[in-house]
């Protein structure tokens, strides 16, 4: 019988080695979905019934959130949480079994560009009402916050795609991609010393684990204490913060997406 450590080396090691980020990956992500893993196992369930499982789970965290309440809240929060793990379950079921699929990775991908956007519209809609901000602020914060989710993941995944739809098909067209773009990137960083730190600091926060815990800490200090907009302060922080994410990470890719090409070319041309 494969022991729970033998399950994680097998399922996990690609995903956690050399791994700097985000907070508490292995320990509070990686960590219990080894145990729905175990169970999954045990039964005929597929790796993209997992997935759907995943997403109905934060279809459902959603609604609780929409619903509002501290109860309804947390109960969203958990089942939100729960989407998580499940995400990371079908990944190590789908490893162990050695069954993988592109639509599994096309469901994977609509979990992740679609449940924490709706995560913070639905949040959104159920603080509407307090008199600590204007609902037109609180509207247009929180579905910033809502829409800017979807884009920075898709803004990290554009150099591939940029690859496949326009590089390989006239590869003729293009300048080769210059080899010192990634050295622009590092004398960036070391320039802004400090503050580079800090930007890192603040990326881990647009993690959805960590947008989760965060507003459970928040909600909690907010039940038995008297900052009762604490959460709502949060929200309009979010509003404001993840734009400010896309943007910087906008001027990465623009500094990077040439040398992720030229790496990407180079991968392939050495398996062919």
């Amino acid at each position: 019988m494969t022991t729970v450590k033998e399950l994680r080396y097998i399922t996990q090691r690609e995903k956690v080695e050399n791994r700097e980020w985000p907070w508490f990956y292995r320990s509070l992500q990686r960590g219990p979905s080894i145990y729905l893993t175990i169970l999954f196992l045990k039964t005929k369930i597929s790796p993209n019934q997992i997935t759907m499982l995943s997403i109905l789970a934060g279809l459902a965290g959603c609604v609780f959130i929409y619903i509002g309440g501290f109860i309804h809240i947390i109960i969203g929060l958990a089942l939100l949480y729960l989407n998580i793990l499940f995400d990371k379950a079908d990944g190590e079921v789908a490893r162990f079994r050695r069954r993988f699929s592109l639509r599994g990775i096309y469901l994977d991908e609509i979990n992740h560009l679609t449940i924490p956007a709706l995560f913070f519209a639905s949040l959104t809609l159920s603080l509407l009402g307090q008199d600590v901000v204007s609902e037109t602020i609180l509207i247009s914060l929180g579905m910033l916050a809502a829409v800017s989710m979807p884009i920075i993941r898709i803004g990290l995944r554009l150099a591939p795609q940029i690859y496949l739809e326009k590089f390989l098909k006239k590869r003729e067209m293009f300048t080769p991609p210059a080899s010192g773009n990634k050295t622009k990137v590092d004398t960036l960083k070391s320039r802004l010393g400090i503050l580079s730190k800090v930007l890192y600091i603040i990326h881990q926060f647009q993690e959805f684990f960590m947008i989760l815990l965060t507003f459970a800490i928040a909600i909690i200090i907010q039940r038995y204490s008297d900052y009762s907009s604490l959460s709502l302060v949060l929200l309009l922080g979010y509003g404001s913060l993840l734009p400010l994410i896309f943007i910087a990470d906008t001027i990465k890719g623009v500094l990077q997406v040439e040398q992720c090409i030229s790496d990407l070319d180079n991968r392939f041309k050495i398996s062919e």
